[in-house]
């Protein structure tokens, strides 16, 4: 089974290519965020455990989520490999990731890194809004309305913009991401990990595209 790391920061475009990787490779999506909205929707021990401590706005310890992590890898077949969307974010996440895949005679083959300009970054996601009937996603830079106050789909002129999408925001999340990912790259490149960087600034399936061949032709 391959073991595949995606790496992006907020607005890359990365949870759509997960997505697609998912949808056209036969891979199965490992996100920490899943996992732990699936332990508290079944309502088990753990489950309540981690409901009880993202209530006060925290988030679980990593002990609990490295449990989650192997029970997942634990319970996979059928699949042509896990791509890790979100983890890991930390050092120590890295490390606890190689050293179980090791123990289960397995590696992380190669990390897809998603490079897109800072600017760029700070207009897709600043720009965004979403129709309130439908869903359907805009932005003011890249994707307007065709009319503008009109949704393209439903017609409705209710829209809204999430509140953490304000530039300020953006920025200290953009610079937690980078603070927190470089060490990991840094990692995962010492232990003869192929790092892929692929060009974000292209279209939705260009990007796709880069991934896929760097995916085939492994």
């Amino acid at each position: 089974m391959r073991h595949v790391i995606i790496f992006g920061a907020p607005g890359s475009g990365k949870g759509t290519q997960s997505k697609k990787i998912v949808d056209a490779l036969n891979f199965i999506g490992m996100s920490t965020g899943d996992l732990l909205r699936s332990e508290i929707e079944s309502g088990s021990a753990v489950g309540r455990e981690c409901e009880s401590v993202m209530a006060q706005g925290k988030f679980p310890d990593s002990k609990l989520i490295y449990r989650l992590v192997d029970r997942f890898l634990s319970n996979q077949e059928n699949v042509s490999g896990v791509l890790y969307d979100g983890f890991p974010r930390t050092v120590d996440q890295a490390k606890f990731l190689i050293d179980t895949l090791k123990n289960k005679g397995a590696v992380v083959e190669s990390v897809l890194n998603i490079k897109v300009d800072h600017a760029d970054l700070l207009k897709r996601i600043t720009g965004r809004f979403s129709c309130v009937q439908c869903g359907e996603i805009y932005n003011k830079y890249y994707k307007p309305c065709k009319e503008k106050g009109v949704c393209d789909i439903c017609q409705s002129e209710e829209f809204k913009v999430r509140s953490d999408d304000t530039e300020e925001t953006v920025k200290t999340r953009l610079r937690m991401y980078k603070d927190e990912t470089a060490p990991v790259l840094d990692l995962l490149r010492a232990q003869n990990v192929k790092i892929v960087c692929i060009d974000g600034m292209q279209s939705m399936e260009s990007v796709f595209e880069q991934i896929e061949n760097a995916l085939i032709n492994e």
